[in-house]
Order: C-alpha cells, then structure tokens, then sequence
C-alpha cells in the first residue's frame, strides 16, 4: 500500500479570524465581505502569506492571479470551519451563554460556496464585547 501524501495547511491564525469576524459583525458587513477582508489581512502578513503559499500552491499554481470569486471560494471554507469550531469551543466553555446571539454569522454564510494564533475562549468573548 503507497504511503498517501500529506496535504498542505493553510493557516488561519485564530486571533485574525477572531478580529476580522468581530469587526464584521459590529460593521454589520457580509460573510462575503468578511472573507474577502480576511484573505487580505492573510496576505499582507509576510510570514504567514509564505507559509501559507505551498498550501496555495498544492490548490492552484495560478492562485496569484486567482479573481475575487475564486478568492472567495477558497477562503470562505476554510473561514467557516474555523469559525464553527472557535463556536463551538466558546460554547462548550461558556454553555449557559447565547453564543449564536454573540457571535452570529454574517450575512449571507448560510448561503456562501460550499456551504499560531491561538486566543482564549475568554478573549474571544471579549471581541465580541462580552464578559466571559
């Protein structure tokens, strides 16, 4: 049996998402939006963008002139795993609080493509500006 080839990671540190999601939500922008903003912060830091590019590479050698639309597609479901479990661990830390009221989706994730720095689950209520 051949040995499987481990696939790339793309990092989406947890703080980034976490700013760049409350952001959006005080904003009251879309889930669009919100990735489209996260894919930009991705790339404007250099350490990350290059640790980042083998997994972009291993998707598509061409990703650097990939359109807003395929930008979207790749970010959007990475962005939405990340945040169902940045859900998910604040609610399993926090059960007796309305996470989906603290932390909702922006506009339009139900409807998008295909359906290293870590933050408490106190901090990341914080960004929402709650208390834990």
């Amino acid at each position: 049996m051949a040995a499987t080839k481990k696939k790339k990671r793309f990092t989406i540190p947890t703080a980034m998402i976490v700013g760049v999601w409350s952001e959006a939500i005080s904003k009251e922008t879309t889930w669009q939006a919100m990735c489209m903003h996260l894919w930009d912060e991705l790339q404007k830091d250099e350490q990350l963008a290059a640790n980042n590019k083998p997994a972009l590479d291993e998707d598509d050698t061409e990703w650097a002139s990939w359109s807003n639309d395929d930008k979207f597609k790749f970010i959007s479901e990475r962005a939405s795993r990340k945040a169902v479990l940045i859900r998910k661990t604040v609610k399993s830390d926090y059960p007796n609080r309305a996470i989906e009221q603290i932390m909702p989706f922006p506009d339009g994730y139900h409807r998008r493509p295909g359906g290293s720095g870590s933050m408490s689950t106190g901090a990341i209520l914080k960004a929402f500006g709650q208390s834990p």
